[in-house]
């Protein structure tokens, strides 16, 4: 181990310590899912709608050995901190601003609110890096670690194909038409979602897929994600040199993913699926904002750029997990 490595450890100790502290307690308060968890684990009945392997152990573990639901809580915000936080300082090559970027953009989704996830969030990390590496036997390993926490993790599957097969335009380019076509659903209105609504009452197939509702399809976060990812093709087509170049760019597939899928199911209307998918690629962005800023000069304006997007981040998902229930 060389001496920075262990210059670091009391560092990421601390951080990791602090940071599961304030999500296990829910320190700023209870979040919108609380109360939903707390219903999980104290009434044995609501172990069925649950699939997830690891919450389900932790429903026994809650009933038999340790009959207090905050243990679990703090048992979640450990794994998924300390996952999360062994990944950036693993994987990343700006590891101080890769920290930043997931506490001010994924800190109190993951481990405050998605708590189960969160810990697969934090897992699918390892699995994209094993895309790149090519081992399909710890892609494989890790995701189906990550489907203990959170059975969508699986869905990320085909892309350890896809990716290794495609080139960065395919996804720029599927994302444009699917972007474009969300933008023809939003403007006219509840024709689309009203096929799809239609569909799902009369499907007995007994798929859940989430309410078809009408929401604001291009809110400013999500018109951000997908800012971002153009913003990354742009400098990729125009030669510049990522530090982690393949590695990289296999990250920034990721996040065309992440952003197309949002949209083809946010178009239909089914909000939830949208988030939920979206959100399982969207942790790239760990890796990619710290990479933007070093490859952009002079380096002082992408910095201060990024700080305040951090700041917006934070703000928003402080409104919308502490203060939403105050």
């Amino acid at each position: 181990m060389r001496k920075d490595d262990i210059l670091k450890i009391p560092f990421i100790s601390v951080l990791a310590l602090v940071l599961s502290g304030v999500a296990g307690s829910r320190f700023f308060g209870p979040d919108p899912d609380f109360s939903n968890y707390v219903d999980m684990l104290t009434y044995p009945n609501y172990i069925e709608r649950v699939v997830d392997l690891f919450f389900q152990f932790m429903i026994f573990l809650n009933a038999n050995v340790f009959p207090n639901y905050w243990f679990v809580f703090f048992i979640y915000a450990t794994l998924g901190v300390s996952i999360k936080i062994i990944a950036i300082f693993k994987f990343s090559e700006h590891p101080g601003l890769s920290c930043c970027v997931y506490v001010m953009m994924f800190y109190l989704l993951h481990e405050y609110t998605q708590i189960r996830g969160g810990v697969a969030a934090g897992v699918l990390l390892f699995s994209f890096y094993y895309i790149y590496a090519g081992d399909f036997k710890k892609f494989l390993a890790s995701l189906l670690i990550a489907s203990l926490f959170h059975l969508s993790s699986l869905i990320v599957l085909p892309f350890y194909f896809l990716v290794r097969k495609y080139n960065l335009r395919y996804f720029f380019f599927v994302t444009i038409i699917v972007f474009l076509s969300a933008v023809f659903s939003y403007v006219s209105g509840d024709f689309v979602r009203s096929i799809v609504h239609a569909y799902m009452s009369t499907n007995d197939s007994g798929i859940n897929l989430g309410a078809v509702i009408d929401f604001n399809l291009l809110n400013k976060m999500n018109l951000s994600h997908f800012i971002i990812s153009l913003v990354c093709y742009f400098f990729y087509t125009r030669g510049v040199a990522f530090k982690q170049s393949e590695l990289s760019v296999v990250y920034i597939k990721l996040l065309f993913v992440g952003v197309s899928s949002f949209y083809f199911f946010g178009a239909l209307g089914l909000v939830a699926t949208a988030y939920r998918i979206s959100y399982i690629f969207l942790p790239v962005l760990i890796f990619i904002i710290p990479m933007l800023v070093y490859v952009i000069k002079p380096r002082v304006i992408p910095l201060v750029i990024v700080l305040l997007y951090l700041l917006i981040n934070l703000f928003y998902l402080i409104d919308n997990v502490i203060w939403v229930n105050q």
